[in-house]
């Protein structure tokens, strides 16, 4: 079941107007830059409670920052969520997926670099 456009933006996909682009991809900070600005976390708490409460959910965020800040929103929310990049440490890495395998972590906020 793919549940992400849900979690993403109730209204519309956020626009790309004026990112720029390099190599063929989108400069990252840019990006993440306009992603937030036009979909805030509290949205994106809203539609999982809308459309995924108590779904395990992973949530692909659009930089480390925006990672954290959800797990902690959801966290304060009690919903059990866990921030997962590319820099996390291999055990500390397994252990998180094994919680989210397990349904001890119903949320991981997923960044680049995995």
């Amino acid at each position: 079941m793919v549940i992400g456009e849900c979690l993403h933006n109730s209204r519309q996909p956020p626009g790309n107007v004026g990112v720029a682009k390099s190599r063929g991809d989108f400069r990252a900070k840019e990006l993440a830059v306009a992603v937030t600005s036009q979909i805030g976390v509290n949205e994106i708490l809203e539609n999982y409670f809308k459309y995924a409460r108590n779904l395990r959910t992973v949530i692909f965020a659009c930089s480390l920052e925006h990672s954290r800040a959800l797990a902690a929103e959801f966290s304060r929310n009690y919903i059990s969520a866990e921030h997962l990049d590319g820099k996390t440490p291999p055990q500390e890495r397994l252990e998180i997926l094994q919680r989210f395998r397990n349904g001890t972590t119903q949320v991981i906020n997923l960044n680049r670099g995995l």
